[in-house]
C-alpha cells in the first residue's frame, strides 16, 4: 500500500521546506524502484496499491476481490 508520500512531495518533520519534501519523495521513489527491480530480477510478483485510489471501502473491496484470491 503506497500512501500519498509515494507520489507527491511531503515532509514528515518540522522542516517543511520544498527541498526537504522533494528529497523525501526522491528517496521514497528510489526505494520503490529498488523493490520493483529486486522483484523483477527474482521473478517475484509485487502488487502496488495506490493509496490515492484505494481508500476505505474501495480498498477493502480490492483486497477481498484481487489480493486474497492470489493467496489461495
Amino acid at each position: 500500500y503506497n500512501g500519498g508520500q509515494h507520489y507527491e512531495p511531503i515532509s514528515f518533520s518540522s522542516d517543511q521546506s520544498q527541498n526537504t519534501k522533494d528529497r523525501n519523495l526522491l528517496e521514497i521513489q528510489n526505494r520503490d524502484a529498488y523493490k520493483q527491480q529486486f522483484c523483477d530480477e527474482n521473478n517475484i510478483e509485487i502488487k502496488w496499491i495506490d493509496g490515492r485510489i484505494y481508500k476505505g471501502g474501495k480498498l477493502k473491496q480490492y483486497i477481498l476481490e484481487e489480493i486474497l484470491p492470489l493467496l489461495k
